[in-house]
């Protein structure tokens, strides 16, 4: 009966980790969102783009990394200690915002014949 309670806490616990970055969806955002816009001004609205979709994948990452560590070493040392434990701050939110205005963008700039150049990261 302990055993199948400790499952049932670890496996509550690892539902509440932060996800890895691939693992986040795009939110929705429409491409009509950039309506109006000439191709530069698109170009330079994916690049700002690109660098939040990094920024906030680096983020994601490192709170997923932060989560998955403190969870084995809570675990293995003493699992009521996780209760207290803080987990790293989530940006799922924000990076599933930055990838949805990155699709729209892209699709827009597609459908508007912009050529689409390489970002360096």
């Amino acid at each position: 009966m302990k055993r199948i309670l400790l499952a049932i806490t670890a496996l509550a616990f690892v539902g509440a980790c932060s996800k890895t970055a691939a693992q986040i969806e795009p939110s929705y955002v429409s491409k009509n969102t950039f309506s109006g816009m000439s191709c530069s001004a698109l170009n330079n609205e994916r690049a700002e783009i690109i660098h939040q979709v990094n920024e906030f994948t680096g983020k994601q990452n490192d709170a997923a990394n932060t989560d998955a560590v403190l969870m084995g070493v809570g675990l293995i040392l003493f699992w009521p200690a996780l209760l207290a434990m803080p987990m790293g701050a989530d940006h799922a939110e924000q990076l599933a915002a930055a990838k949805g205005s990155y699709d729209a963008i892209t699709t827009k700039m597609v459908e508007s014949g912009c050529q689409l150049t390489a970002v360096p990261a």
